[in-house]
């Protein structure tokens, strides 16, 4: 494993550690809309909710981060590479 990878591992599980509520809130909801989905019930209220947990799980995510992290971070990131940018850095995390 390369040095860039381990530094987004590194900062990802302290992401994932600091914001493990909300990630499984989020994942939760996720369940609930595909299920309402598949049986053919009103999602509306349920995407709401869905948007707003991914919202509350993204800022908290980036909140447990101090900016010497957030630049190590940047320093890792490529165009060839999964994680091309920050938001799809945090995106990884929550998922």
């Amino acid at each position: 494993m390369d040095k860039a990878k381990k530094i987004q591992d590194f900062y990802a599980n302290k992401v994932k550690d600091a914001c493990r509520p909300e990630i499984r809130r989020y994942g939760a909801l996720q369940l609930a809309v595909f299920k309402a989905k598949r049986a053919g019930e009103d999602i509306s209220a349920l995407k709401q909710e869905l948007e707003n947990a991914r919202r509350e799980a993204m800022r908290k995510a980036i909140a447990c981060l101090d900016e010497h992290e957030h630049f190590e971070v940047i320093a890792t990131l490529s165009d060839n590479g999964k994680i091309r940018s920050m938001p799809d850095f945090f995106k990884n995390c929550i998922i």
